[in-house]
């Protein structure tokens, strides 16, 4: 169930460290003095009032109470979690035990449910081949329905913008638009064609373009016999024929002009024919977000973006031969990708409804920052070509790292600290570990906790860069707690849960005295009760067997002291290692 960690914290500069008043610097009480039954211990009778609670009781006298010691003063202590402002920077300590590790997860869990939620991160396309993509910031509710919404209108116009320019009444316009051409063009040239024949000149149509020629009776005038003409005569002629063949070359340059006019009015037609179809599909999605101004801002540039390119529609139904297009298919064309809605950070965090705890297994920075892949030369960057790290993933809630794994991950602790800073993420390129795109942003609203016991945080207050304030500490659990009445009745409380959690046979009050009195010591003058409570489920499980195999229905005091002996003696600790991670591998 634990990751055991093998690494040693790496020395480097300081990094100063905001946090509250209380010392966070106390050392923990030697481990031997904490776990072993034959080490000195404060004075101890079982039958004084402190211990009375104990006499002719078994653990079913008290309450189950599962958790551990100051589960209430650290839910009180996490509060400043919930608190907290995003992109803060946290350090929660707590002893390395398997009961501090599942409660403290339990703990933030709560805190995390307590956060405000954030706007979501949207990666769209700006239509902009400057800067392809950005990030839109939107409420939860509104990124789901922008998302379901514009793909449900680009599954619509893959039918509306074919059939559109399909239809007859297009084809109607666009005849007409065709006709205005021909007809334009042809009065002209048959206008010159009634004006040079006036004249004797003709306007004759060639393989290679138009020409003029005398003519002659209706007849074009061969070239000998027009040489053979008088001088006056052929000059006059030849003036005429150049004055025509200015004309006409007018008429030829009006044709130019009257295509380039004819391309605008199909333009002009194509334009108003897809506007009412895009506008059509867009109404729904637009009405839905129209108090969202950031929303509507980029639905007008999708629906001038989609006008523009409407023929992709066209083409890609003309692919089809007719056969309409099934979902999927419209969903995974590339044609259509720059369309699509890259939600980076959770819509509601879990299925819940609460922010996200996320719990990294990697601290490498693809993983912490996520990555862009990056296109092959002249083709555009879509929106699901960002894969967003585990920095965005946490959306508004935690993420939570073990201290030991940062500072053992030489980079990420700048990394992730210079991010929060600036509130913002720059992912890597896919292609290249180092790369960074500086046009793409994912904005953070995560906070950071990092977790370990108090020698960690003076480790990782080692290991810093600079001298800036940015940790706040929060001491969550303390490794010992005052032995009073309370504390007493609190352990054998703990006690009564364990047996139950195990399904033990009841515990002697001596007992539960007998193993309280292995967990206390003197601090200061003043005796203390240890709140590690792994070694207790492992020495009542093996007292537990102890019992049984005498054959007796409750465990006695001899059975724990037995057990404690097992327990120091045995080469291989049932209990967990002090390695143990603050957060437990399974909730990762």
């Amino acid at each position: 169930m634990f990751n055991f960690l093998q690494r040693a914290p790496k020395a480097s500069p300081v990094i100063v460290v905001e946090h509250p008043s209380v010392d966070p610097s106390p050392t923990p009480p030697d481990a031997e003095n904490l776990n072993g039954h034959a080490n000195e211990h404060a004075a101890y009778d079982a039958g004084t009032a402190e211990t009375a609670i104990f006499d002719h009781k078994t653990s079913a006298d008290f309450t189950p109470r599962p958790g551990i010691f100051g589960q209430d003063a650290a839910r009180t202590a996490l509060a400043l979690v919930a608190k907290s402002k995003p992109c803060a920077i946290l350090f929660v300590a707590a002893p390395r035990t398997q009961g501090h590790a599942q409660v403290l997860q339990t703990l933030l869990t709560e805190q995390a449910k307590a956060l405000p939620h954030s706007d979501a991160v949207a990666a769209v396309s700006s239509f902009d081949a400057r800067q392809p993509l950005t990030m839109l910031r939107l409420p939860a509710d509104a990124a789901e329905t922008l998302t379901q919404g514009i793909a449900e209108a680009i599954e619509m116009l893959s039918v509306t913008l074919p059939a559109a320019f399909e239809s007859d009444s297009y084809k109607v316009a666009r005849l007409a638009l065709d006709e205005e051409l021909r007809s334009g063009h042809d009065t002209a040239i048959d206008a010159l064609k009634r004006r040079a024949l006036a004249q004797n000149i003709g306007l004759l149509r060639t393989p290679l373009g138009y020409a003029v020629a005398p003519m002659h009776d209706g007849r074009v005038v061969a070239p000998d016999v027009f040489k053979a003409l008088p001088e006056g005569l052929k000059a006059g002629v030849e003036a005429k024929l150049t004055a025509f063949e200015n004309e006409l070359s007018g008429v030829l340059g009006n044709r130019t002009t009257l295509q380039q006019d004819h391309r605008t009015r199909l333009r002009d037609l194509d334009t108003e024919v897809a506007t009412l179809t895009v506008r059509a599909s867009l109404a729904g999605i637009t009405k839905k977000l129209a108090s969202r101004p950031p929303i509507t801002t980029w639905l007008e540039a999708l629906s001038a973006d989609l006008i523009r390119n409407a023929a992709l529609f066209v083409a890609a139904s003309r692919q089809a031969n007719g056969h309409a297009r099934a979902p999927i298919e419209i969903a995974q064309d590339p044609a259509l990708a720059r369309y699509r809605v890259n939600i980076l950070t959770p819509q509601t965090g879990h299925t819940s409804g609460t922010p996200a705890v996320i719990i990294p297994q990697s601290l490498e920075r693809a993983d912490l920052c996520g990555v862009v892949h990056i296109p092959p030369p002249g083709t555009a960057l879509t929106p699901y070509a960002v894969t967003p790290g585990l920095l965005a993933s946490a959306g508004s809630g935690l993420l939570v790292i073990d201290a030991r794994e940062l500072i053992a991950e030489f980079g990420a602790w700048p990394l992730i600290k210079q991010a929060l800073a600036a509130g913002h993420v720059r992912p890597a390129d896919a292609a290249s570990a180092t790369a960074r795109l500086s046009n793409v942003n994912i904005p953070l609203d995560a906070r950071l906790i990092v977790t370990g016991d108090l020698e960690d945080y003076r480790a990782f207050r080692n290991a810093g860069h600079d001298g800036a304030k940015t940790v706040r500490l929060i001491t969550a659990f303390e490794p010992t707690t005052p032995l009073t009445r309370e504390t007493e009745r609190e352990f054998a409380n703990l006690v009564s849960a364990i047996v139950t959690e195990e399904s033990l046979q009841p515990v002697d009050g001596a007992a539960i005295a007998a193993l309280m009195h292995d967990r206390t010591q003197t601090a200061s003058g003043t005796a203390v009760l240890a709140t590690d409570l792994d070694p207790v489920r492992d020495v009542l499980i093996r007292a537990n067997q102890n019992a049984k195999s005498s054959a007796r229905a409750v465990t006695l005091a001899q059975d724990i002291l037995s057990a404690l002996k097992q327990r120091a003696d045995s080469e291989e600790p049932f209990a967990p290692q002090t390695t143990t991670p603050i957060i437990p591998e399974v909730a990762k």
